[in-house]
């Protein structure tokens, strides 16, 4: 399973610009190359804007 697979099962409506996986931070333009290990720990980062 992709990154982007993941998101697809959640039919989320939400941006989110950075998954960490285990420790390491995979960025938007990566979630359709980087598969999901089994077990792993998984970290929804969001676009948040302020001003």
């Amino acid at each position: 399973m992709t990154i982007k697979d993941l998101f697809n099962n959640f039919n989320k409506s939400h941006l989110y610009a950075v998954v960490r996986i285990n420790d390491k931070h995979i960025f938007r333009p990566y979630f359709e190359k980087n598969l999901l290990p089994d077990n792993s720990e998984v970290f929804l980062i969001p676009v948040i804007a302020g001003g």
